[in-house]
């Protein structure tokens, strides 16, 4: 299914409010990859994206209906390179924050978000830092809302299979099958 989700203007607005593009809205299109609609047990509606009109942010805004964001809620979750928005202001002030050694490639990208409750905690799958890389890999944030804030799971990246004949393990997504049994296939590449 395709969802439309964002008045272009009003999209261009909430990446200036995350250190997106600067200037008068020109009209046109802007640049968000790989939607991912969520529905919680109460049935709000969340929508989360790549915003790769900066630095590839994962972000998330609730949603009125499938066609109407509440931009009010909208947020930037993660930086590239697995910062969390927290951990980027530090790391611009000047504080040493903790790194994920297999994100760091000259160029990285967050891509393919996905949200799964389990236990009453909420988990942001997403892949970095790319396909071309041998580190390609999904890791894992958890938060007790939806809307944030997310820390970094211990056990990251949870799907990683760096080097070899067969490289990658990322882009993935985990599904729970009516038996209870967690399944994650991930994006492989020879």
């Amino acid at each position: 299914a395709k969802y439309l989700f964002f008045d272009p203007a009003e999209y261009k607005a909430f990446t200036q409010t995350i250190g997106g593009f600067r200037g008068e809205y020109q009209g046109g299109y802007e640049q968000g990859i790989d939607p991912h609609p969520y529905v919680d047990d109460d049935g709000t509606k969340y929508m989360f994206w790549v915003d790769s009109t900066g630095s590839d942010r994962l972000c998330v805004v609730k949603m009125d209906t499938w066609l109407k964001p509440d931009w009010t809620t909208a947020k930037a979750l993660l930086y590239h390179s697995f910062y969390t928005v927290e951990d980027l202001e530090k790391s611009q002030n000047g504080e040493a924050v903790e790194f994920v050694s297999y994100a760091l490639e000259s160029v990285s990208i967050n891509e393919g978000p996905q949200v799964i409750k389990h236990n009453g905690k909420y988990y942001l799958q997403y892949a970095c830092p790319g396909t071309e890389y041998n580190t390609y890999a999904d890791g894992v944030y958890v938060a007790d809302h939806p809307l944030g804030p997310y820390a970094l799971q211990a056990s990251n990246p949870f799907s990683s299979k760096p080097g070899g004949l067969i490289a990658g393990a990322g882009h993935g997504s985990t599904i729970e099958d009516r038996h209870g049994n967690f399944w994650h296939a991930a994006t492989m590449r020879i």
